[in-house]
C-alpha cells in the first residue's frame, strides 16, 4: 500500500492517531471518476472510529460514529457496513474533542459555517467536528451505484437521491479542511448526518439547527492511502477543483 503523510504540526505528534486524519485516496480522484474501492472497511476501521466516505462504485454514503460504520440507502435508511466492503474514498480519525462550542439556532448551512468558523483558530489545520443537536431541517443525499465506464462526479450527482428530515435529533459527523487542501479533500465544511437512533442519515446538502454542541478536534497529521490502480495513476487530478464545491456544498454559494 502507498501512503503519504502531510506534516502540519511539530513532529512530536507524528504518530499520535488521536491527532491524525487517515484518508483513502483524494477527493479530486473521486471527482474524476476513480470509483473502484481500494481498501476494505476492515482496514479503514483500524485507522479511525469517526468519519465519512463512500463505497465501491460510490454506492451510497458512509458515516462512522463511535466505531460503528453505516451505509445509507436511497431513502436515507442506514445499515451497518460489512467489513469486507471496500471504499474509493473515506476520511476517518479517532475522535477526541479538544474544545467545544454551544450552538444556537442556524438558518442554513452557510449560517452554520459562519457560527463555527470563529472557533477554528488554527484555520490552516484540518479539524474533525462532531455536532450533537436538534435539527429543524436536513436536506440530504445518497449517490446511486455507478457502472463502468464511469462518468465523473459532476455527472453522477445529477442522478443523486435527495430526501428531507424535519425536527430530528442526531449528529453531524464532519471535517473542516482549509482551502489550500481543496482537491486533497473538500475545502471548507463537509458533513454527513446520523440520527440519534442510528436509523437515518446521508450527505448533508442543507441544514438548519435548533440547538446543539459542536466538538472540535484539530488534526495535525494527515495520512493518505493512494490507490494502486491504473484509473488513479492516469487520472488528471488538477482539473476543475472549484467544481468540488458545486458537488459537495451547493447550498454554500453566495456565502
Amino acid at each position: 500500500m502507498k501512503y503519504f503523510w502531510f506534516f502540519l504540526f511539530p513532529l512530536f505528534s507524528l504518530f499520535s492517531k488521536e491527532s491524525q486524519i487517515f484518508q483513502v485516496s483524494t477527493f479530486s480522484a473521486l471527482m474524476e471518476g476513480v470509483y473502484d474501492g481500494s481498501m476494505t472497511y476492515e482496514e479503514v476501521a483500524k485507522q479511525g472510529d469517526f468519519g465519512l466516505g463512500t463505497f465501491n462504485q460510490i454506492n451510497g454514503e458512509m458515516v462512522a460514529l463511535d466505531g460503528v460504520f453505516y451505509q445509507d440507502s436511497p431513502n436515507g435508511t442506514l445499515s451497518k457496513v460489512q467489513p469486507s466492503e471496500t471504499t474509493p474514498f473515506a476520511v476517518v480519525t479517532f475522535f477526541k474533542s479538544s474544545f467545544s462550542q454551544k450552538l444556537l439556532s442556524s438558518k442554513n448551512f452557510g449560517h452554520l459555517g459562519k457560527l463555527l468558523l470563529p472557533s477554528i483558530v488554527q484555520k490552516n489545520t484540518p479539524h474533525a467536528l462532531k455536532i450533537e443537536g436538534s435539527f429543524r431541517h436536513l436536506h440530504l443525499r445518497s449517490l446511486p451505484k455507478q457502472e463502468p465506464p464511469y462518468s465523473d462526479l459532476v455527472q453522477a450527482v445529477k442522478k443523486q437521491n435527495e430526501y428531507d428530515f424535519y425536527d430530528i435529533e442526531g449528529t453531524l459527523v464532519g471535517y473542516y479542511f482549509p482551502e489550500y487542501l481543496n482537491g486533497v479533500n473538500v475545502g471548507g465544511f463537509h458533513f454527513h448526518f446520523i440520527s440519534s437512533d442510528h436509523t437515518k442519515g446521508g450527505h448533508v446538502l442543507e441544514v438548519s439547527t435548533k440547538s446543539g454542541t459542536c466538538y472540535f478536534q484539530p488534526c495535525e497529521n494527515l495520512k493518505i492511502h493512494f490507490p494502486n490502480s491504473s484509473s488513479f495513476a492516469e487520472a488528471n487530478l488538477s482539473e476543475d477543483l472549484e467544481e468540488i464545491h458545486d458537488v459537495e456544498q451547493p447550498e454554500l454559494k453566495g456565502y
